[in-house]
């Protein structure tokens, strides 16, 4: 594990409970797929195998090694922002995202923040059409995940994505920074991509559940489930720049 420091702050190259998710036993956080460079923080991936033991006592064989940014810094209330530039590939999966500082390694109930999650498909493309939303081109999405509950019951849900336009290519955030932002507060979450609300969520149980959760902000490089050898090798490198956070 490396440990560095980047705006201002403390990360670690992977999650504080260990190098591989266990529910995406194909992808691993390794140090040397994440570098600082004239202030930029530069996440990148490669073809790498690792061996690791989950806590079921499960053996597995890890084959890509991926950059992952861990803010050692337990947020409250507050904006966060960053500027992305994407990364260029297949069946990329990256993100900029918070949960609750306290969770810990799967199963675990949590509350999450996805600012964004963007995908690109077999082809290398961001691009999707969906006639439900036809200005929503791209998929660069935000997700948020937390736990509801019902007669002593909890249970796991997701709200649905929201996407809008962005404009007419994906050079705007793959060649150039795009800036992200949360607003995380106790009456709303705001979701902001190269300064447009493509998310506010209002409701009070929601807001409830979140209930000012500290929060451990991350940025990583990731693939989905799909990923091939050759999508490793041809990816080009996340660079991040500006990581900023202002209290409320």
């Amino acid at each position: 594990m490396k440990q560095f420091s980047w705006c201002g702050y403390e990360w670690i190259s992977q999650e504080r409970w260990g190098q591989i998710r266990p529910s995406h036993p194909y992808q691993w956080y390794d140090e040397d797929c994440i570098r600082v460079v004239s202030g930029d923080l530069v996440l990148s991936a490669r073809n790498k195998e690792r061996e690791f033991e989950l806590s079921d006592g499960t053996k597995v064989m890890s084959k890509v090694a991926i950059g992952f940014a861990s803010c050692l810094e337990r947020f409250g209330y507050g904006e966060f922002s960053v500027d992305i530039k994407l990364p260029k590939g297949r069946n990329l999966w990256c993100a900029f995202w918070m949960w609750a500082f306290d969770t810990e390694q799967e199963p675990y109930e949590y509350s999450e923040i996805d600012c964004v999650e963007a995908y690109t498909d077999r082809k290398g493309r961001y691009f999707r059409f969906d006639w439900r939303q036809p200005l929503s081109w791209f998929r660069l999405e935000s997700n948020l995940h937390y736990d509801v509950g019902q007669h002593g019951n909890k249970w796991h849900k997701q709200s649905g994505v929201v996407k809008k336009f962005l404009g007419l290519s994906s050079r705007r955030f793959t060649d150039r920074f795009m800036n992200y932002k949360v607003i995380y507060s106790p009456d709303c979450i705001e979701v902001y991509y190269g300064g447009k609300l493509v998310r506010r969520e209002t409701d009070s149980d929601l807001m409830k559940e979140f209930g000012g959760n500290p929060m451990n902000a991350i940025l990583n490089y990731s693939f989905s489930d799909k990923v091939q050898w050759s999508d490793v090798e041809d990816c080009t490198d996340m660079v991040c720049r500006n990581f900023k956070y202002t209290p409320m």
